[in-house]
């Protein structure tokens, strides 16, 4: 009986090896699949409106076309690029202050190839170094107040981080004012005068803050006035009181020839605008027509005591400055300094006057008789500066002098930094 003819190892094995071949064959006609590579630099550039200009260089291989985002978002910088050729660029237009690592952004670029594998790299670009500009108070004077009024005004640093802290010397603002830590000095100033004071900024740099000084100057100056009319008095009172301190500086004037004997004094004190009470010193000036010159004596005086001459020498045109002030009990002191020729004078008297009002004065002075020297033509005009009082003032008065119905010496409007007094009925020009 005849069958199929049987398989035999040999036909087996040969079968298999024809199939390897096969498959071999096939394997390198088939094409190859070479994935993408891709390099990216980032240049840092200059700084533009758009932000800091970042050039993105882009070198690929096998790479058909590039994706580009970034990580927090750079407005125009995500875009499809044709990277086929090996390299591009483009440019990121970073903000200054973009991220939430202050301004570190991640540009990412992926390279597409063949078959769509994808293979990406990314670049950091890092926020600039920063530039430490220094602390510095800009600050250095300061809106003039006015005793009594409402006051508010803000201190300026730059440089630093901010926020900024600031605070104040203790006891040397002017009374009525107080410096919050965000450097508004506000309140109501209750003394009048030319102040300087102390401030300290401290900033937020970590981990060590910064501090700058400086010496800040402002001045507090008196309410609106009203005006009195005197036959021997032209200047300033403040009323009110009662008065504890008085400081004030002039310029001793010269007084011009005359057939007759003339004088003027010069004075800072406390009362006697309206009592018999006073405690003054100051600078008289006598014009001499026998020897045609002018002699100037210094002075202090508590009524109803005559006053007391001052051993030092003062001549037209110096700058004196007197200062009385309460010391304890009913101890007072009285200072008077020429700082033109550095001699000063300092005694301490009881006084037990009551202080109700404090004047900064140009006299025609009176006689031990009571009889009313004729005023002396004087010039230049006398200035009045460094003006300040302890004590609650509610009320300024101009005085203005009057002889025979006629105005002999005038004062200018108060400012912030004094006035002046002039011979004749017209007032002078503050300073």
């Amino acid at each position: 009986m005849k069958g199929a003819r049987p398989v035999t190892a040999i036909s087996v094995v040969l079968a298999g090896a024809l199939t390897v071949l096969a498959a071999a064959s096939a394997a390198a006609a088939a094409p190859r699949t070479v994935p993408p590579s891709v390099r990216v630099a980032a240049v840092p550039g200059a700084v533009t409106p758009e932000g800091r200009a970042v050039v993105v260089r882009i070198t690929t291989a096998h790479a058909r076309w590039c994706v580009l985002s970034s990580r927090p978002v750079v407005p125009g910088f995500s875009a499809r690029l044709d990277c086929a050729r090996g390299r591009t660029f483009r440019v990121a237009h970073v903000p200054q202050a973009t991220g939430p690592a202050g301004g570190r952004v991640v540009l990412t670029v992926a390279a597409i190839g063949p078959g769509g594998r994808r293979v990406a790299r990314a670049v950091a670009v890092e926020p600039p170094a920063p530039v430490l500009v220094p602390l510095t108070i800009t600050t250095a004077s300061l809106p003039a107040a006015t005793a009594g009024v409402s006051y508010s005004t803000v201190l300026v640093a730059t440089g630093g981080s901010a926020p900024y802290v600031w605070t104040v010397s203790p006891g040397v603002l002017p009374s009525g004012l107080s410096l919050a830590p965000d450097g508004t000095l506000l309140g109501t100033p209750d003394s009048v005068g030319s102040y300087e004071f102390a401030v300290d900024v401290t900033d937020s740099t970590r981990p060590t803050p910064r501090t700058a000084a400086a010496t800040v100057s402002m001045t507090v100056a008196f309410a609106p006035t009203g005006s009195a009319y005197s036959g021997n008095w032209s200047g300033y009172e403040v009323a009110a009181g009662p008065f504890t301190a008085v400081t004030g500086t002039f310029d001793v004037p010269n007084l011009a020839p005359s057939t007759g004997e003339t004088r003027v004094a010069e004075w800072v004190g406390i009362d006697g605008a309206a009592n018999t009470s006073l405690i003054q010193a100051g600078v008289q000036e006598i014009y001499d027509p026998v020897a045609g010159s002018v002699s100037v004596d210094a002075w202090w005086e508590i009524l109803p005591a005559l006053s007391t001459p001052i051993d030092m020498s003062v001549s037209p045109g110096d700058e004196v400055t007197v200062a009385i002030g309460l010391v304890s009990g009913a101890e007072w002191q009285i200072s008077l300094t020429d700082a033109t020729n550095g001699q000063s004078f300092s005694t301490q008297q009881p006084y037990y006057g009551p202080g109700a009002s404090a004047e900064w004065i140009v006299e025609a002075p009176t006689s031990v008789s009571g009889t009313e020297f004729a005023l002396g033509t004087y010039s230049p005009a006398v200035t009045f500066t460094n003006l300040k009082v302890t004590g609650a003032e509610s009320s300024l008065t101009a005085d203005v002098m009057v002889q025979g119905a006629a105005t002999v010496s005038d004062p200018s409007p108060l400012t912030a930094t004094g006035f002046a007094v002039a011979y004749g009925a017209a007032p002078p020009p503050g300073p």
